[in-house]
């Protein structure tokens, strides 16, 4: 996975924010943020698999989409994780929040691997589904800097969480605009059917 810089346009050569830093990565491996995805690009208004057929009838190519924003994360394994209800007792909660000292500790000794996880989810479900159609292998993808993955693992936000990330993503088509039914008209007899 080797990483390519963008010519940085900043003479001062300590000033290393505004670099950017792109690596090739397989679609199949890259996190989505959430498991439900809207059907339609916000600023084009074109929909997902608009955009999938043009890939796939080579109209246009992977290069002509922009690239998909990632950070990298370290992510707890699967043996590592602690199952949580959602239900949990205010004792429950209290005795987790004392031992939360203790747990720092072990956290360090947690094992742990690195994802990357896309902050761009449908322009990510158009490469994935491209890739499992054989159209490419690889996207080009813009690595955010380690810190910003850094805090975004550790303290979230309202649209990232850990407990939330996932490989695959379900497509949700856009509400219409909602027709408002009068409770008159409901009460009413249906129309017969002679």
């Amino acid at each position: 996975m080797g990483g390519k810089k963008a010519p940085n346009n900043n003479n001062n050569n300590n000033n290393n924010n505004n670099s950017v830093v792109f690596v090739e990565l397989k679609p199949s491996e890259i996190y989505f943020t959430f498991s439900k995805i809207s059907d339609t690009f916000s600023g084009c208004s074109k929909t997902l698999m608009e955009t999938l057929l043009q890939l796939e009838k080579r109209d246009i190519s992977s290069r002509d989409i922009p690239a998909v924003a990632v950070v990298e994360i370290d992510k707890p394994t699967a043996g590592d994780e602690r199952e949580e209800d959602d239900e949990e007792s205010d004792d429950e909660e209290e005795d987790r929040r004392k031992s939360s000292a203790r747990k720092k500790k072990k956290k360090n000794k947690m094992k742990t691997e690195k994802i990357f996880v896309s902050m761009n989810n449908r322009r990510l479900w158009v490469f994935k589904e491209a890739e499992k159609r054989g159209i490419l292998q690889t996207i080009r993808v813009r690595l955010q800097p380690k810190e910003v993955g850094e805090r975004l693992a550790r303290k979230g936000s309202r649209n990232f969480r850990l407990d939330r990330i996932s490989l695959d993503a379900r497509i949700v088509a856009e509400k219409a605009t909602a027709v408002v039914v009068d409770k008159e008209e409901e009460e009413e007899e249906p129309p017969r059917v002679e």
